[in-house]
């Protein structure tokens, strides 16, 4: 049913901008433990138009109708950029944008030590040095890249350092 959500979202945006699309989210996420159990579009198409009806004031199922083919096409769209662009699932965490493969479970240590590495900022308590000087905290199927004077995180195992960009597949 994700489809038709993103649907919905065009759809409010469509008849009221960007307000619109932010109230139909909210509506969306408010029912997503009901939305998950729809097993039909039609059914889906059904709640949707009504949770829209329920939310945004002035729309009407005959709003629904005119604007869902030009927000389907937009839903579309926007999916095939986000695909194109390697953002098309979540969770999906950038820095400075390089990707970064962690699980969605990572704790607060486990990013304060990628995020802190990445900017070159050591730990004295568990970050050592390497006779060369680089950070030697990565785990052992990751190797560290420094790919700018002295600023240098961790690359994922396959990864390789690319000088002033960092870690690329």
């Amino acid at each position: 049913m994700a489809w038709e959500c993103a649907s919905a979202v065009q759809v409010a945006y469509i008849f009221g901008g960007d307000d619109a699309a932010y109230e139909a989210i909210d509506a969306i996420f408010a029912n997503q433990t009901y939305i998950e159990t729809i097993d039909s579009k039609t059914d889906a198409v059904n709640f949707l138009t009504q949770a829209l009806q329920d939310t945004l004031e002035g729309f009407t199922a005959a709003d629904w109708g005119e604007s869902y083919e030009a927000a389907e096409d937009a839903a579309l769209t926007s999916w095939k950029v986000s695909a194109f662009r390697g953002t098309d699932y979540l969770p999906k965490f950038m820095i400075n944008g390089v990707e970064v493969v962690m699980s969605a479970s990572a704790t607060v240590e486990d990013w304060t030590k990628l995020i802190n590495t990445v900017l070159g900022i050591s730990d004295d308590d568990d970050a050592t040095s390497g006779d060369d000087g680089t950070n030697a905290t990565c785990p052992d199927d990751q190797t560290y890249c420094e790919y700018a004077p002295a600023i240098g995180y961790c690359c994922p195992a396959g990864d390789m350092c690319v000088v002033n960009v960092g870690c690329r597949c």
